[in-house]
């Protein structure tokens, strides 16, 4: 297993994915109940449809400065003191690592719906998660706690994080927390958590990576469901889905594919939620796309033997990523 720091690697340890192996053809086998709700079968993979998010992150910062976003950030009285839990959130976490990941997030006061993935149109799809570059700490604005959708501005969600990392992170507990009642009905939950991510970027010179605004289009729409599935080769008995699996940004570019693979001579049957799959994506696309690199998360699943690969992709895409042989 990597360390959580390790995530570039030499040009040498890298392997050259052919079409026809990063691409795999569809199975007719692949049960349609289990595809999320908007996501289109095509000969050669599964396309995500293109549903954009308000929120293209990660992006410049507010035009406000820092200090003048914290200095009415103080003036915020009517809201609830957050929930401090390093048990459920994790820690120590890195106070700067968490900073960064919240100066990432809008601070305008337009109001936007945020609602459950695949339940509607939504201005921003839940859950929603922006980590850190060093992927240390993640921010995440959870699913309503009840119905489906609340609305809420940038300027709360930034406030309720802030909130989380002065009273959490920034003293002597540094952990995690989570704050309640934010948004119009107060139905939406922020939590900022620590995170330990297992990925491995390309070198700086290997080709092109995709662009992050592509990338996140499928972050957008994957599922994250926290139910447990078996991911296996075809002809695996009693597995839910099929492994390489892919995802890709919507056509005619296709410049970014998600594809889910097994490591070489590791156990054909790994148990993971999409939830998971999901966080390493997360993970690759802040820490290595980002920075104008493709890249992998490893270790996912138990065994630890998946690979959550982002890459660059076209009409006939070459990926290029490693760490280790993928089958």
């Amino acid at each position: 297993m990597l360390p959580p720091s390790i995530y570039s690697f030499s040009i040498a340890a890298f392997v050259v994915l052919t079409t026809s192996s990063a691409i795999p053809a569809s199975n007719p086998r692949e049960p349609a109940a289990t595809l999320p709700l908007n996501v289109d079968q095509v000969a050669n993979g599964f396309t995500i449809l293109p549903l954009t998010s308000t929120w293209d992150l990660p992006r410049a910062a507010p035009n406000a400065s820092f200090e003048e976003t914290e200095q009415a950030f103080h003036q915020l009285k009517d809201f609830k003191p957050p929930i401090c839990d390093a048990g459920l959130y994790g820690g120590p976490l890195q106070l700067e690592s968490c900073r960064e990941a919240q100066r990432m997030i809008p601070t305008d006061r337009r109001l936007l719906q945020f609602g459950l993935r695949h339940r509607g149109r939504w201005d921003i799809n839940l859950p929603y998660r922006i980590s850190s570059s060093d992927g240390l700490c993640v921010i995440e604005i959870g699913p309503p706690i009840f119905g489906v959708s609340d609305q809420a501005t940038g300027f709360d969600i930034a406030h309720a994080a802030w909130a989380i990392i002065n009273e959490c992170v920034a003293d002597y507990k540094s952990e995690g927390g989570r704050s309640d009642g934010v948004g119009f009905l107060k139905r939406l939950s922020v939590h900022v958590a620590s995170y330990k991510p297992h990925v491995i970027c390309a070198p700086p010179r290997s080709p092109p990576a995709p662009k992050v605004s592509d990338c996140n289009v499928i972050i957008d729409q994957m599922s994250t469901s926290k139910d447990v599935k078996d991911f296996a080769p075809v002809g695996t008995p009693h597995l839910d889905f099929v492994v390489p699996y892919q995802l890709i940004s919507p056509p005619p570019e296709r410049a970014c594919v998600v594809v889910i693979r097994l490591e070489l001579f590791k156990d054909k049957t790994v148990t993971s939620s999409w939830y998971d799959i999901w966080a390493a994506a997360v993970a690759v696309k802040q820490m290595c796309v980002a920075q104008g690199r493709s890249g992998q998360a490893v270790d996912v699943g138990w065994p630890a033997n998946l690979l959550v690969q982002m890459v660059s992709g076209g009409r006939n895409p070459v990926a290029q990523i490693g760490g280790s042989t993928a089958v």
